[in-house]
């Protein structure tokens, strides 16, 4: 892992219905492996019956397992950015102007 990440292997958290390790997770991070990038793997089930229900429930769960609410807002937001290579939104203020979505809305 230490010589992928090297590399410039970016890690991202695609958290489904059946893909989140919290045992896996909480080691990683207890041995300073960070996910870069937080996202979500949402579908119609597994956003009403669980286990992912919104990405902010995805945030939540690396709050819980030791992650800094900064380290958390930056996989979801500048982090993100940068690895789609869009440097102009990288600040959460960037997105500020985003429609919302019409699930939520």
């Amino acid at each position: 892992m230490t010589r992928a990440l090297a590399r410039g292997v970016r890690l991202d958290v695609g958290h489904g219905t059946a893909s989140l390790s919290f045992a896996v997770a909480k080691r990683a991070i207890s041995l300073g492996i960070l996910p870069h990038t937080i996202s979500s793997d949402i579908y119609c089930r597994n956003r009403i019956n669980g286990p992912v229900h919104s990405l902010a429930n995805v945030m939540s769960k690396f709050l819980a397992i030791g992650m800094s609410l900064p380290q958390v807002i930056a996989c979801v937001t500048a982090n993100a950015a940068d690895s789609l290579n869009l440097k102009t939104k990288r600040s959460s203020s960037a997105w500020s102007g985003c429609r919302p979505d019409p699930l939520y809305a």
